[in-house]
């Protein structure tokens, strides 16, 4: 084994062959890609020719010249060869997406090489052979190991915990604040839509944040925020549905969009103006969100399978395709050197990307299912996680590594 890992570093350091043979594996795979690309360009003008023949039949029912009967009948037959044509497309994106995932890099796959000649050589007999079944199943080898902690749920002592807490209730649109002390929960209630109280629809919060003003700012339908001083909740209907939240230094609230076509945007802390930003890849629906400490944000695009950055300052966006056939990024965190950590909710499997390099490590979760939906970094350096499918907490950090310090 030891001679197949010397020869692939020897490999490494011949830059002409490397380019070489990346150039040919980039040729492959584009030629590989753009039979679906024309095919999903076919698909997405037959939709275009739909919503024009839609257009054309509720005209014509303007004008007097077709019945109501006869609109219903053909736009009926239209929407259903949309849906058909609509889930072809989404079909030929996410081949087109997993395409994208393997594009190969000179500098990147040189650098992987000699990491993984410096890793190999430092393991045991039997972690060599369990190190190259990783190899073959495509799992790059991080030098160093995750660490991670896993606990049932347990009851703690409140007296240990000194500071309040909200929650998010989301049927019933509420927010609520537990005192640790008392053990004791107050409700705020916000307004539903009339005849529609107590269901999603009619309002809804899901995921909530807390500033330095000690306002409360929550996703759901629609985007909210609560000051405990007034009592009262400020309702921002140019965000109907939001999922992901962060608050940056400044004050200010970003959200996610989930949905079709969904934009990642940002709530101005003073004057509560809203602007949004459309990612680079349709309906990639962006999930979570972060804000890194050097202001830029990160945002998981769970349908694109892709890890998306975008800089306000410049106002650009850089995305990050992710490894496996469903990559499905959920839960999210960024470590004290910028490395951004994501679940995959399909793979059930933990990444870390380096955004400088564009690699992507993965790790196996110890359970079947992982079910993550957040990350919180401690002043450790350790990631906190709660896992639903398996009723437990836990937190993880890379041994031997820089990471697990104060951020």
């Amino acid at each position: 084994m030891l001679g197949v890992v010397q020869k692939l570093s020897e490999l490494s350091e011949n830059e002409a062959y490397l380019r070489m043979t990346i150039e040919e594996l980039n040729g492959d795979r584009q030629r590989k890609v753009e039979p679906l690309e024309k095919e999903a360009g076919r698909v997405k003008r037959r939709l275009q020719e739909i919503e024009q023949e839609i257009g054309r039949y509720v005209k014509a029912l303007g004008q007097g010249k077709l019945s109501i009967g006869r609109l219903e009948t053909e736009i009926s037959a239209l929407e259903k060869g949309q849906q058909a044509l609509q889930k072809e497309l989404d079909d030929l994106n996410r081949k087109i997406n997993e395409s994208a995932s393997r594009d190969f890099n000179a500098v990147v796959l040189r650098q992987t090489l000699r990491d993984f000649k410096a890793a190999f050589t430092a393991l045991t007999p039997r972690e060599q052979s369990e190190a190259l079944q990783c190899v073959l199943k495509g799992v790059i080898v991080h030098p160093a190991k995750l660490q991670m902690e896993v606990f049932e749920l347990e009851e703690f002592h409140p007296s240990s915990q000194k500071r309040q807490d909200w929650l998010t209730e989301q049927g019933s649109n509420k927010l609520g604040r537990w005192d640790p002390v008392t053990q004791k929960i107050t409700e705020y209630q916000d307004a539903s839509l009339p005849g529609k109280e107590g269901l999603v629809s009619g309002g809804s919060k899901h995921t909530v944040r807390v500033d330095t003003q000690g306002r409360a700012w929550a996703t759901g339908g629609p985007l909210t925020m609560f000051d405990p001083k007034t009592g009262k909740f400020t309702r921002f209907e140019e965000v109907p549905t939001a999922y992901g939240v962060a608050l940056d230094k400044d004050g200010n609230c970003w959200f996610a969009e989930f949905t079709k076509d969904g934009k990642i945007g940002k709530v101005d802390g003073k004057t509560l103006k809203i602007t949004k930003w459309a990612p680079p890849t349709p309906d990639a629906r962006p999930w979570r969100i972060q804000v890194d400490t050097d202001g830029t944000i990160w945002f998981a695009e769970f349908e694109a399978g892709k890890l998306g950055h975008f800089d306000p300052t410049t106002q650009t966006f850089k995305e990050f395709p992710l490894p496996g056939p469903v990559a499905t990024p959920y839960a999210l965190g960024i470590d004290k050197n910028h490395g951004v950590w994501y679940s995959s909710e399909h793979l059930d499997v933990i990444g870390r990307l380096d955004p400088a390099s564009g690699r992507v490590t993965e790790y196996p979760f110890p359970q079947s299912e992982n079910t993550m939906r957040e990350f919180f970094l401690d002043s450790q350096g350790r990631m906190w996680f709660g896992t639903p499918a398996n009723n437990k907490v836990g937190y993880f950090y890379l041994a031997g590594s820089s990471e697990r310090a104060s951020r």
